[in-house]
């Protein structure tokens, strides 16, 4: 398939090879990824692959930091449309599960426990606790030290909701009133 690649501009062709190992991730897991494969999967040819990305796992923390970039960003807007600190959490806990639930497959994939990438990843942007803390610091007022306790212990939460709900032992609703109680009490008492 190598030299029949049809002519792209940088970024959109670095969003094709992303979604080629999105879908490698999920279909046959993260050590499916290699720039070779990807590469060929996307028909293009290797040296055009390695112009993206140095490694696989360059390609594998790239493609974390994209989709946890629309998840911020959708956490994000629902948030800002909310004044109460109830409906805020409500908000983003809602939103992770609406875009966690619908990418499922990869998220877990890429972050399942023993995975270095979501630590690779988190360059204190859009990637990981580092935001999810600033979000408790914006949002709540939280302290930097205390929201980044609160920011670990709400993410804990919500990933094992999502498996519960993956593995069908809990409904939708129960994980979001869990993680909402979780989320109250972290933001709760501020001394």
């Amino acid at each position: 398939m190598a030299g029949t690649a049809v002519r792209m501009t940088k970024t959109d062709r670095r969003s094709q090879l992303l979604d080629v190992a999105a879908t490698l991730v999920v279909e046959r897991g993260p050590a499916a990824v290699t720039i070779e494969r990807v590469a060929a999967e996307a028909g293009v040819s290797r040296a055009l692959a390695y112009q993206h990305f140095a490694n696989a796992d360059d390609v594998l923390v790239a493609l974390y930091r994209r989709e946890v970039a629309g998840l911020a960003d959708a956490i994000l807007a629902a948030v800002a449309r909310r004044a109460e600190p109830e409906a805020k959490l409500r908000a983003a806990i809602g939103t992770f599960l609406d875009i966690v639930g619908a990418r499922h497959g990869l998220f877990t994939v890429l972050s399942a426990a023993g995975s270095h990438v979501p630590t690779a990843a988190d360059d204190g942007t859009r990637a990981g606790q580092r935001f999810t803390a600033a979000l408790f610091e914006d949002s709540f007022g939280l302290p930097p030290r205390r929201a980044r306790v609160a920011a670990a212990l709400l993410l804990g939460t919500l990933n094992g909701g999502v498996e519960a709900l993956a593995a069908g032992e809990l409904r939708r609703g129960e994980v979001e009133r869990s993680a909402l109680e979780v989320a109250l009490v972290l933001i709760g008492d501020r001394s």
